[in-house]
């Protein structure tokens, strides 16, 4: 029956109007699983160490995982060595820095968004770990949630004690987040098309004590969207 009336429809010359739609693309504007050699690219450092009191340690490129997962992913350790507790001040106080390489915004975007994976285990309230963001070459700034005032991208706030975190009163991730998630983060009010901008892992510790496992950081990616219309 309907392909009868159709057939109707077109006999007697009645237009058929097209139907549009709108349809939606995620266009990735940088991408990294770390499957392959990331060192290249990526830029590992510290910042607020004393060579003399802070064991020697940095996110390095890892192949094995928590959890059973398959794959490679960056890791920062978060040692636990109660004997460190000894040391002279500073102690361990200090940040472990992975900065990613530059990424250009395009001159056209629907929204700006970041999404990476990761898995931690760190001194609750004591060592966290942050994402911090710069633009057009400027001073890296802490990455928050679009209502900063409750601080809800993050889980704590780290020791209030100045001088026993080298972001002490800071939100971060801290404690057993024992278990991978995807973190989705809207960047659009940080840059606009054109920027240039860099992305920074940032693992602190405090003077002493740890846990001995600490934050692995895996699947990054910067992506906008782009809508057209279909008939």
């Amino acid at each position: 029956l309907r392909l009868y009336l159709l057939f109707l429809i077109l006999l007697c010359g009645y237009p058929v109007l097209p139907v549009e739609a709108q349809v939606k693309h995620q266009v990735i504007i940088f991408n990294d699983n770390f499957e392959s050699d990331p060192s290249s690219h990526w830029t590992i450092s510290r910042e607020s160490t004393d060579p003399s009191t802070f064991v020697p340690r940095d996110w390095t490129w890892v192949h094995s995982l928590p959890d059973d997962s398959f794959g490679s992913a960056f890791f920062a350790p978060d040692p636990a060595a109660p004997e460190l507790c000894s040391a002279p001040a500073p102690g361990q106080i200090g940040v472990l820095l992975l900065e990613s390489p530059t990424i250009t915004v395009p001159g056209y975007i629907e929204g700006l968004f970041l999404s990476f994976s990761y898995w931690a285990s760190l001194e609750a309230g004591f060592d966290g770990g942050q994402l911090m963001i710069s633009v057009n070459g400027g001073p890296y700034v802490l990455v928050t949630s679009e209502s900063d005032e409750d601080n809800s991208f993050y889980n704590y706030i780290l020791s209030p004690v100045e001088g026993n975190s080298a972001r002490f009163g800071q939100p971060a991730w801290s404690g057993a987040l024992n278990f991978w998630q995807g973190t989705p983060v809207v960047l659009a009010r940080y840059a606009q098309p054109g920027d240039t901008l860099g992305l920074r892992w940032d693992m602190s510790t405090d003077y002493c004590f740890g846990t001995d496992s600490g934050w692995y950081v895996d699947n990054v990616s910067v992506y906008t969207y782009f809508t057209h219309t279909d008939g």
